[in-house]
């Protein structure tokens, strides 16, 4: 048996070993790795918000109840990828599964500034989301990953096609729109 990574022997006997929802085998240091930028998951409905931290090889970890990991996949995502966009530069894209749709997509920042005024704007609807100050009528997935450049983070929002009217209708009712929303992804 030999560690996914690294390429390493794994003595099942002796060594601590992960065997990941593909069936291949990672060493501890391996595994821990796999963990240190997963991306993260908030589902947002009107029956409240559930964290989940998730990667492709070993799926999501329960970030606000027991904190236990399924090798499953969060609700609307297929699989996570790696779009390399040239050299070292690149970011996390997600694969969908059937019945769902990417309302909108693109970067956010932790460091908005006058040039980025748009991405303060959006921060601020995403924390009404989070915090439960805003409710939509619908459940959205609005799912962050790692980029290559370290003050921004790939963005996603996910709903089921079918509520794309209905989140459209409540956005307009509380000042926002798929297009506002688009540019400030943008």
């Amino acid at each position: 048996m030999k560690d996914k990574l690294t390429n390493e022997k794994i003595d099942p006997n002796t060594d601590t070993y992960y065997e990941d929802r593909f069936g291949d085998f990672y060493n501890e240091g391996s595994y821990q790795y796999m963990w240190e930028t997963p991306s993260t998951i908030f589902e947002i409905g009107p029956n409240g918000v559930i964290t989940l931290k998730f990667n492709n090889s070993f799926g999501m970890m329960d970030m606000d109840e027991s904190g236990e990991l399924s090798l499953e996949m969060p609700e609307p995502i297929k699989e996570e990828k790696w779009v390399n966009t040239g050299g070292y530069r690149g970011h996390t894209d997600w694969v969908l599964n059937d019945g769902f749709v990417e309302y909108s997509e693109g970067w956010v920042t932790g460091h908005p500034n006058e040039t980025t005024k748009r991405k303060a704007e959006l921060s601020e609807l995403y924390d009404d989301l989070r915090t439960g100050k805003l409710v939509p009528p619908v459940t959205i997935w609005w799912v962050f990953g790692v980029t290559s450049n370290i003050f921004s983070t790939a963005s996603s929002i996910i709903i089921k096609k079918k509520d794309m009217k209905k989140l459209d209708k409540w956005l307009e009712s509380i000042g926002h729109s798929k297009e506002s929303i688009d540019y400030q992804m943008s």
